[in-house]
């Protein structure tokens, strides 16, 4: 029983690689222009890295470089991104019943490192919230880009 059941979560876990990898191909490169674009606007190597971490949304990394380089005031660059992200929410809002068996811990990383690719990706599986899980951890390719 134990044995049927480290199997099928093996097997769970290998169909969700399976269905992010696509989506991986892209994120290096995307990494790649998200670097060089914080490097452009005058980032050092570890703030585009550290920007990246936490900004984990491609538009919203961009426009705030644009807007850093405008000299916009903080204030406005994270209204801004606020609402560029916004999205977020409602995608929260339809995995909620899902994931709330989940920890907190757990809960919270899903919500920091979920996408926009990734969110429809999931929404077309039958168990959405593994694809969702395997995937923010491939995802974290990015950073790998960025450096």
């Amino acid at each position: 029983m134990q044995s049927q059941l480290i199997q099928q979560k093996s097997l769970g876990f290998f169909r969700g690689v399976q269905d992010m990898l696509p989506l991986s191909v892209a994120v290096i490169p995307w990494g790649i222009l998200a670097g060089s674009a914080a490097i452009n606007a005058g980032l050092s190597i570890m703030q585009a890295v550290g920007m990246s971490a936490l900004v984990f949304a491609g538009a919203a990394q961009l426009v705030s470089l644009s807007m850093l380089m405008t000299g916009a005031s903080l204030l406005s660059i994270l209204i801004t991104v606020f609402f560029l992200t916004s999205q977020h929410f409602i995608y929260a809002l339809s995995l909620r019943e899902e994931v709330k068996p989940w920890s907190l811990k757990r809960r919270l990383s899903i919500g920091f490192l979920l996408t926009d690719e990734l969110y429809a990706t999931a929404m077309l599986k039958e168990k959405a919230v593994l694809c969702l899980y395997v995937g923010c951890r491939i995802q974290l390719l990015c950073q790998l880009g960025v450096v």
